[in-house]
């Protein structure tokens, strides 16, 4: 029979014949002990309200939550809702379903049950989790406004849950804090000080681990750095501390691991986060922490790697019914030797819909492509702005390419400051990772008897850490003092190691670097030739063959019957593969006759 058949006898029977047929079946249910499937059918073959059943739905519900079950929770709560009569009772229940909703990515259905909930007649802690939610579903949904007045909104939920929730407004203030980080410098009604200020009233609404959080988060915005590392370590002790029922590190744990410059915590807690929302079935933090974990890579100089999550991010995007074409990394697609005028339209896109820390990031990815091509200038020039406009750790992962960028261009002297800030870092944070690029950002500017011994500083610091691409840019950065120094022999070591590192972590721009160098010691270094055309998919493989053959992206996806969007996507892919940076270079790979 027909898949369809059975679809068709349903919807075409009358109501009465199918609420008695559920009613059969809630029955037999109830004789097998299959209490979850008794209960739905006795929803389905109700006819009105009914608040026996209702109850039992929420039971239902919790149980599924319990489970991990976002999507049937959220299922159950809103045929609950839909058994209630009016009032507060209904509109709690459509409130609880929508939270349900839009934890398993249904934002759509969320925002529809939103609408249902008569929030004149809520009481004020109600009213608070109405308003958390919608500022949570405003960064999903990428709405511009939702996503500039996030974190006010976040701190006027806050405010109705004082004195009465103080767990939700702990919970409110730390989201205040993320949402903030979203928006960053384009974020409407709430500055950076008031935030800190309004995170530091907080602390002491409750005792536990948000409390400590709480604290470091302040800190971190309103004390000197040496002040803040302490209060920081202790808010990522707590935040490590929590059980799995509690915890979700976001942004958060990102935030204060890169203040103080921890890229193993970092990971660690981005990998757990993962872990419990996959298994507790909030797809919504799945979405987020994927991006991050992307992000994250970029970071410690992993493109490749950075690329498997965020296309991780579109499969779950495409397996909830979204559209995965706008899933775009433009930091990703500068590392990985997209033109830049790309790169730069994708991150206007996102500063037109309110994410400006996404622009911000993009804008990091172009400057260090730049430093790459040896556009030492444009790199400056794009940087000073960023870092004078200054953002927490945001600014204080700038400042090593600033530093890179401003002595290669000429203007050594305007970056001495920013030398000094990150010994201060290296200082109070101690670990591999800030005392490598310290110690790379002080050999920049020192003279030729210090030089040396700061570059093999860098590059033992940078070794014990997870850096992957840091380690290689020490290398290359010692490589091209040693050939100045007419040091040719000791260069190509150095060189070699760079270019084996770039090439091993997909970083083509930089590589093309280390080849140039290497070539001004004598050695000729060709592309690598173990990335071969046979590692190409077979859409991957004709996108390429077409593109090397001459034809636009257009021409392409019509002669493929592909978005150009997608067109794009698989030449992105093509070029991380085999290690290209144009269509001069995929040409001399795919030969036409």
């Amino acid at each position: 029979r027909h898949s369809l058949v059975k679809s068709v006898v349903y919807n075409t029977a009358t109501d009465a014949d199918r609420r008695r047929v559920h009613d059969a079946l809630r029955a037999e249910s109830d004789a097998v002990g299959r209490a979850d499937l008794a209960v739905w059918h006795a929803a389905a073959a109700s006819a009105g309200a009914d608040e026996a059943i209702a109850l039992r739905l929420e039971s239902a519900a919790e149980s599924a939550g319990e489970r991990g079950g976002s999507a049937s929770q959220a299922r159950l709560l809103t045929r609950a809702a839909e058994l209630t009569t009016g009032g507060s009772l209904r509109s709690g229940r459509l409130l609880n379903a929508a939270e349900a909703a839009a934890q398993a990515g249904a934002v759509t259905l969320a925002l529809d049950l939103i609408d249902q909930i008569d929030i004149d007649g809520l009481d004020p802690v109600s009213s608070g989790r109405v308003l958390q939610l919608q500022a949570l579903v405003a960064l999903f949904v990428a709405d511009r406004e939702g996503v500039v007045t996030g974190a006010a909104h976040m701190l006027r939920a806050a405010e109705l849950f004082h004195g009465a929730a103080p767990e939700l407004e702990q919970r409110a203030l730390i989201r205040a804090f993320e949402i903030l980080l979203v928006a960053e410098w384009a974020a409407q009604d709430v500055t950076l000080p008031e935030l800190g200020k309004r995170l530091a009233d907080g602390v002491g609404v409750r005792d536990g681990p948000m409390s400590r959080i709480l604290r470091g988060l302040s800190a971190h915005i309103l004390l000197p750095y040496e002040q803040a590392v302490p209060l920081m370590r202790d808010a990522l002790a707590a935040l490590s501390a929590m059980d799995d029922e509690g915890f979700d590190s976001g942004t958060v744990g990102v935030a204060l691991t890169m203040a103080l410059w921890d890229d193993r915590a970092c990971v660690e807690l981005l990998d757990r986060s993962l872990r419990t929302a996959r298994d507790r079935g909030r797809l919504r933090e799945v979405d987020t922490t994927l991006w991050l974990l992307g992000l994250v890579e970029l970071v410690r100089g992993d493109p490749a790697t950075s690329d498997r999550y965020i296309e991780q991010v579109r499969e779950l995007r495409r397996a909830i019914g979204y559209s995965a074409e706008q899933v775009v990394n433009a930091a990703f697609l500068a590392w990985a030797g997209a033109q830049l005028a790309e790169v730069e339209s994708i991150a206007d896109g996102a500063l037109v819909t309110g994410f400006a820390g996404a622009w911000t990031i993009a804008m990091m990815g172009v400057s260090i492509r730049d430093i790459a091509d040896g556009h030492y200038r444009d790199a400056y020039e794009r940087l000073r702005p960023m870092v004078t406009r200054e953002f927490l750790q945001v600014t204080y992962q700038q400042l090593p390419e600033y530093v890179e960028a401003a002595v290669r261009s000429g203007h050594a002297e305007q970056v001495r400051g920013s030398v000094d800030r990150l010994a201060e870092f290296a200082r109070h944070a101690g670990t591999p990772w800030i005392r490598g690029v310290a110690a790379r950002s002080a050999a920049l500017l020192a003279e030729d008897d210090r030089a040396e011994a700061l570059y093999l500083e860098a590059i033992a610091q940078l070794s014990a850490s997870t850096l992957v691409a840091d380690v290689g840019r020490a290398h290359l950065l010692y490589g091209e003092w040693l050939r100045r120094g007419k040091r040719r022999h000791d260069a190509r070591e150095h060189l070699q190691k760079a270019l084996l590192i770039f090439e091993r972590c997909h970083a083509p721009a930089f590589a093309g670097r280390a080849r140039r160098e290497l070539e001004g010691t004598g050695v000729r270094a060709g592309v690598d030739a173990s990335r071969s055309a046979d590692d190409l998919t077979p859409q991957e493989s004709a996108v390429a063959r077409l593109a090397a053959s001459g034809r636009t992206n257009p021409e392409i996806g019509a002669a493929l019957f592909i978005s150009v969007n997608t067109v794009d996507y698989h030449l992105r892919k093509v070029f991380r593969k085999l290690g290209v940076t144009s269509r001069r270079q995929l040409s001399e790979r795919f030969p036409t006759d």
